[in-house]
């Protein structure tokens, strides 16, 4: 006796574009806010399957990073627990701010907590993100570009959020250094977010860059985050003292 396959339902154009669109707003674009009693609509940040792709490829975060999450990450450290309830304080705000931090890392589980920030930002916000690792900008697209001297608008001016690792006085070629200094002017002047990771910087160091009007300004103005030393106790923190 044949075994009669009941015939599989077939999914309508519609319906996988609804299951494709953005979570956010369903496909329209934009999402309705309500605030003092009053309904807005702001344009969404989509976060499609297809935008998220897009934004991955080209945010420079390594591949090996694009599924950690904050939510995922379980830091082995007192450090590790403080920088990740930290960025979570400021990841699950309605509205985020603009950033411009110095974030002193001592190891490599807490660079995966910021890359882990940097996939959130894209997944959960639909932001975009531009990450530079310093050492190897001279490989890098940006740095391919700057080789040759097709310069345009700068990569790093235009993205929502711009990390920057590894940076040292002195150890950049001069015109990467130049692009970096000009991309940090310009998201300075533009009051966009910005996350240098290194060792954490000194006031006495006035040759942080070669402008020394920038170094004056970074001393100033970026908040350094050393994890459990300096920084805030959030909401979110599972600390009492």
């Amino acid at each position: 006796m044949d075994l009669i396959k009941e015939p599989r339902p077939e999914i309508s154009f519609w319906e996988s574009r609804e299951y494709e669109a953005c979570r956010l707003c369903g496909g329209t674009g934009f999402q309705l806010l309500a605030r003092n009693g009053q309904t807005k609509a702001r344009k969404c940040r989509c976060i499609s399957q297809e935008r998220i792709k897009t934004l991955h490829l080209k945010s420079g975060i390594p591949t090996i990073y694009w599924k950690e999450s904050l939510e995922k990450f379980q830091p082995q450290s007192l450090r590790g627990i403080c920088l990740l309830d930290f960025l979570k304080d400021f990841l699950y705000q309605q509205d985020l701010q603009t950033v411009q931090l110095w974030i002193a890392l001592s190891d490599k589980s807490e660079r995966t907590i910021v890359c882990a920030f940097a996939n959130d930002l894209i997944q959960v916000h639909g932001y975009s993100c531009l990450w530079i690792n310093c050492p190897t900008l001279g490989q890098s697209a940006t740095g391919v570009r700057l080789e040759k001297k097709r310069l345009g608008p700068s990569p790093g001016s235009l993205e929502d959020f711009v990390f920057i690792e590894n940076y040292q006085p002195g150890l950049l070629r001069s015109k990467h250094q130049q692009w970096l200094e000009e991309t940090l002017w310009e998201r300075i002047g533009s009051d966009k977010s910005i996350l240098l990771m290194g060792s954490q910087p000194s006031h006495r160091n006035r040759r942080l860059f070669s402008d020394r009007e920038l170094t004056a300004t970074v001393l100033k103005n970026f908040k350094v985050i050393e994890p459990g030393k300096n920084q805030p106790r959030g909401h979110r923190s599972r600390w009492l003292f």
